[in-house]
């Protein structure tokens, strides 16, 4: 935020006890402080609490290139700070996030690569007194949102928040297969911005060796790229994944569809589709509004109903280029690397598919759709047989088990279907994967839904918690100018903040979540009974999550792919005898 009168001006220096000097009205109190890229000024903003924190907002990291990795942000030798002026959003289309949270958006411009710091107020910063970072990445389809400039409630717990923005959309993800338009450009924003942190935050009064990850669906998605990245793990000593991990269907691009893609909003923007380098060299002359709003055309009711819903995200990278993040799937990474070990935190909610509820409410034939082919609500693995005799007894076995008999599957059947497919299953297939590679993970199902969540909004009729509900428990953003935790007087809601933010804090110091009054939250292990931690204003540590359903699944497989005796089908795909495995683990 700009300040227009400056009252009190002081300066901290690294290696120093020297603090900003309170004064009652903390709108006027400010802070120059030092870093190796130049001054930063912080300003003390008062919370909803009545707390003072330090809020360093619009801090540059770098500088933008279409579809180009970020150049690091120039040193600035000038006493004037750094981030004197108000950041700009990375363009994007309007959505219904960017108006329930319409506050956050000014401007937009390609020119966005910038971060927000804040910094507890009432401990002094010294070399031997530092404060945990908390890193978060926001998420939205990699096709919008931007980083919250609101003071996160867990700075009152303690810990230093780092909020990020990053390219979006062709912006941020277009990948033509060239060296000039190699992908991942967004993903290499945030790469720059954790290197930045790294870097720079000790002089902000962070401790650089407690950085914890943190993000939400396509935000978590490239948290837990990041992490599997042997060449970046070191950067988290721990990490928290909200409603997504880069394991989703939607959390990577095979290359040859991320390419494909490409040349799709090339087509129907007249440039040459035949060779890779003169679709780059065409995009990138292309004014940056008419690449959005051309990319919005690219997704259907057919895309939708085959759940393809990421048109751009991360993808695999050619080798041979420069400046590259990513040349294997992140799950090859993770799987031949021994370094990447980090602490977990994974919140799930109820119906992670509550997005997807307001599409099929208002097309009732997609709905119908969905029903007649239930085949394709399962994983892929399943999905993707061409086995006529399967598919029909796969679609007769899921109708009998969800009970849906009639001739119209039900929308909340119907969410109960994607939500187990596109979330549930991905997550616990990551979780096996980090469980084997020796990590410790902490699973917890969000089950508190307010008057100020995201799915009161998003999913009024819903009973159930949203993709991403505990957001705003986190951060107090504005939902829509009518609700906002920032000044909710909801008792509940103040609540359910101090729990999450609690357990949140004492994760980012100790690595280990604190629950209150001594409830012990087990790790996710067969060991542990999958034990999981039912997160509402009334902590409950629960066991075997989603066995029921796990169980059913596993049947299915089994019945599918195996004779009565046991033997795998020689008929079936070949990657369909790694399922059962991959799927069920400890069941």
């Amino acid at each position: 935020m700009k300040c227009a009168v400056i009252l009190l001006f002081a300066r901290l220096v690294l290696g120093t006890d020297e603090t900003p000097n309170g004064e009652e009205n903390a709108e006027s109190e400010k802070a120059l402080i030092k870093t190796p890229v130049g001054f930063v000024q912080c300003t003390a903003e008062q919370t909803s609490s009545g707390k003072k924190i330090w809020s360093c907002p619009n801090i540059p990291y770098g500088i933008a290139g279409r579809f180009e990795a970020p150049k690091p942000y120039p040193v600035s030798t000038s006493d004037i700070p750094i981030n004197q002026n108000v950041s700009a959003i990375c363009i994007q289309a309007v959505n219904i996030l960017m108006v329930l949270q319409s506050d956050e958006f000014t401007f937009t411009d390609e020119n966005c690569l910038f971060l927000h710091v804040f910094v507890p107020y009432d401990l002094k910063i010294s070399k031997h007194n530092r404060w945990p970072v908390v890193f978060y990445v926001f998420g939205g389809g990699f096709m919008s949102g931007s980083a919250p400039n609101h003071g996160s409630f867990l700075v009152e717990k303690g810990v230093i928040v780092v909020t990020v923005n990053y390219r979006l959309g062709p912006l941020g993800f277009l990948s033509t297969g060239s060296c000039d338009c190699p992908g991942n450009a967004g993903l290499k924003d945030v790469y720059a911005a954790l290197r930045w942190v790294y870097a720079n935050i000790r002089d902000l009064g962070g401790d650089r060796n407690k950085i914890t990850g943190y993000g939400t669906s396509a935000g978590a998605d490239m948290i837990s790229i990041i992490s599997a990245d042997p060449l970046a793990c070191h950067f988290f000593s721990q990490i928290i994944l909200e409603s997504g991990t880069f394991v989703n269907p939607w959390g990577f691009l095979d290359p040859t569809k991320a390419i494909g893609n490409a040349q799709k909003l090339g087509k129907k923007l007249g440039c040459d589709t035949s060779d890779p380098q003169k679709l780059c060299s065409c995009l990138k002359l292309l004014p940056a509004d008419l690449l959005i709003e051309t990319t919005a055309e690219l997704t259907d009711d057919d895309a939708l109903m085959n759940f393809d819903i990421t048109t751009f995200g991360p993808t695999s990278e050619n080798p041979k280029c420069a400046n590259t993040v990513l040349t294997r799937s992140p799950k090859d990474l993770l799987l031949n690397s021994s370094k990447c070990k980090p602490r977990i935190m994974i919140i799930v909610a109820q119906e992670e598919s509550c997005f997807y509820r307001g599409q099929i409410k208002k097309n009732e034939a997609l709905l119908n759709q969905l029903f007649m082919s239930a085949y394709k609500l399962t994983p892929s693995c399943l999905s993707s047989t061409t086995n006529e005799l399967c598919m029909d007894h796969i679609s007769k076995e899921i109708k009998e088990y969800y009970g849906t008999n009639s001739s119209v599957l039900t929308t909340e059947k119907a969410m109960s279907l994607i939500s187990f497919n596109q979330f549930i299953f991905p997550f616990l297939i990551y979780i096996k994967y980090m469980v084997e590679s020796g990590c410790k993970v902490y699973l917890s199902e969000f089950d508190y839904s307010g008057p100020c969540s995201i799915g009161a909004f998003t999913n009024p009729e819903g009973k159930l918690t949203c993709h991403a509900e505990g957001f705003p428990y986190i951060f107090p953003v504005p939902l829509a100018q009518t609700c906002s935790l920032f000044t909710s007087s909801e008792k509940n809601d103040g609540k359910m903040v101090d729990v999450i933010t609690s357990i949140y804090a004492s994760f980012a110091t100790t690595g280990y979540p604190t629950l209150p009054s001594g409830l012990i939250w087990p790790p996710y292990t067969p060991r542990n009974k999958l034990a999981y931690l039912a997160m509402g204003l009334n902590l409950e540590v629960k066991f075997w999550f989603r066995k029921s359903e796990l169980l059913f699944w596993k049947s299915l497989f089994d019945k599918c792919f195996f004779n009565d005796r046991g033997i795998l089908n020689p008929n079936i795909p070949k990657c369909c005898s790694t399922c059962p495995k991959e799927y069920f683990p400890y069941l």
